[in-house]
């Protein structure tokens, strides 16, 4: 109890020192606002005077900077709000953190998909904004000292913006189909070590051939910088699923349940309340369906926190709903195999490329970083030509910093990249003894550990893709070493299964 309360005293500092913030926010966008309109007049007055190209220029340097400015004010306004309300909950609940928030109090929680919404709008209309802006610029201006690639990289950016809009739609979409569901909880809060359990309601019926998978992840979420420099992170620390069969009953007439539960682990930490700073854990349950029309696609912050563990129910309720093992990798089309050896054992085989999805997109993005990475070095080298002037050379030494940064990291991915199309591992299991050999075309590896040697096998998660985890198999050594027995498994189940395969193999409980 006296770590929640001297966690309420460092959030009621927080509070205080974000109330000063919103103030300072609401005037540090004043001036953006301030611009916006005078552009905006501006661009007016140069529309009645027929100057169409300075007065589309001028419109959307006004709809930027005032968007910006007057979204800056509102959002300081309701920030200011929210932290009153919050400080209000705060003072009535100084021990109990899961009240602090009106959804976690009520235990009836709303999804997130309606704020994700108004936020890809916002951020897509200032994206396609400045990216058209400036294309609409290039373009009144086709002077033959631009380089050629210079087009192509500078349309590259209202390319984005299109596919930012299908994304809002999308969002959108979604959010009008399923964003009246709502999680209710049975348990509040849910308790590290013990459970999560709750059902998610939907306003509508899921097709009777639509199966769901539910996820729950625990997630560290650090934003560092200020201003223009701002970025925030996440970084998954755990994460569990469940794939449920289709058909879910009816909770109410036309309502169809979702249920939902999920064990605790004991190892992980708490969720961090609202204003508790730039780092904060967050513990997200998911919700996601392939149906004709719009996807759903739910996400609920829930309260995970210490305290006294209830009785949790001894079995899964929702085991008669999950899929057997079998079919969730038959509807995940895994390419991993299993298969019984003529001396009693097993052997896993992981074929390369078998995360294809994800393999394609890293691909892609490593051939972009690389692209900017030469078209950018080759604009610098061009501007040292034998009459460069001191300028062109402070331009090529201020420049050539972003080829090497982007090569860099282009070159990191490629071995990333090239590891996941290429990579073959073989596990050759018996009750004595276990046999790892990775492949890569024609290099190999192979090492082999006796079964008293291997103390543990577990899983562990490895490299995310958005909001997914993949997950590796470990070993821990009798020496406390950890080694990576296989990576990049898409399914927690299907590695699950594999880790129970192993050691039932390997003669362990």
């Amino acid at each position: 109890m006296a770590f929640e309360i001297n966690f309420g005293r460092n959030n009621r500092q927080s509070q205080s020192a974000g109330q000063a913030g919103s103030g300072c926010l609401a005037l540090f966008g004043l001036p953006f606002a301030g611009f916006g309109v005078m552009a905006l007049v501006m661009a007016a007055n140069k529309f009645r005077a027929g100057a169409s190209r300075d007065a589309l220029m001028l419109g959307m340097f006004g709809l930027v900077f005032g968007g910006v400015g007057f979204g800056l004010m509102a959002f300081a306004v309701f920030a200011g709000r929210t932290a009153k309300r919050l400080k209000s909950r705060q003072s009535l609940y100084p021990n109990s953190p899961w009240l602090w928030r009106e959804d976690w109090a009520s235990g009836q929680i709303r999804p997130n998909q309606r704020a994700a919404a108004i936020a890809l709008w916002i951020f897509a209309a200032l994206w396609n904004a400045i990216s058209w802006m400036v294309a609409i610029g290039f373009l009144t201006d086709l002077s033959p000292s631009h380089p050629r690639g210079l087009f192509l990289l500078i349309f590259l950016f209202p390319a984005i913006g299109v596919a930012l809009l299908v994304a809002a739609v999308r969002t959108t979409l979604v959010a009008r189909r399923f964003g009246a569901a709502v999680l209710r909880l049975k348990t509040l809060p849910a308790v590290l070590g013990g459970a999560l359990d709750g059902v998610i309601e939907l306003s509508t019926t899921l097709p009777k051939d639509a199966p769901v998978q539910t996820r729950l992840t625990c997630l560290r979420r650090v934003t560092s910088g200020s201003g223009d420099h701002r970025h925030t992170s996440e970084t998954i620390l755990w994460q569990e699923e469940r794939a449920l069969r289709s058909g879910l009953p009816e909770v109410r007439a036309g309502r169809t349940g979702i249920p939902i539960f999920f064990r605790l682990p004991a190892d992980q930490p708490a969720a961090t309340p609202a204003g508790s700073g730039d780092d904060s854990i967050l513990w997200r349950v998911e919700a996601e369906a392939k149906i004709a029309g719009p996807d759903l696609k739910l996400q609920f912050e829930v309260p995970v926190f210490h305290g006294e563990v209830s009785d949790a129910p001894a079995e899964d309720p929702t085991d008669k709903y999950q899929l057997p093992i079998e079919a969730q990798r038959k509807a995940l089309h895994s390419r991993i195999t299993v298969t019984n050896t003529p001396q009693g054992g097993k052997e896993l085989y992981f074929p390369a490329a078998r995360s294809p999805g994800v393999a394609t997109v890293l691909s892609l993005f490593t051939v972009v970083c690389l692209g900017v990475a030469v078209f950018m070095g080759w604009n610098a080298l061009a501007s040292l030509r034998a009459n460069a002037t001191f300028a062109d050379l402070f331009f090529a030494l201020f420049t050539g910093v972003f080829p090497v940064v982007f090569g860099g990291v282009g070159l990191l991915l490629s071995i990333v990249c090239a590891d996941l199309w290429l990579r073959r591992t073989r596990l050759v299991a018996n009750g004595l003894s276990l046999t790892l050999t990775k492949q890569w075309l024609f290099l190999k590896r192979q090492r082999e550990f006796r079964s008293g040697e291997l103390r543990e096998i577990f899983t562990k998660v490895g490299m995310t893709s958005g909001q997914k985890a993949y997950h590796d198999l470990k070993a821990r050594l009798d020496s406390g070493k950890e080694i990576t027995l296989a990576s990049a498994i898409g399914s927690k189940a299907e590695a699950d299964w594999l880790v129970a395969e192993l050691k039932r193999t390997l003669g362990r409980k």
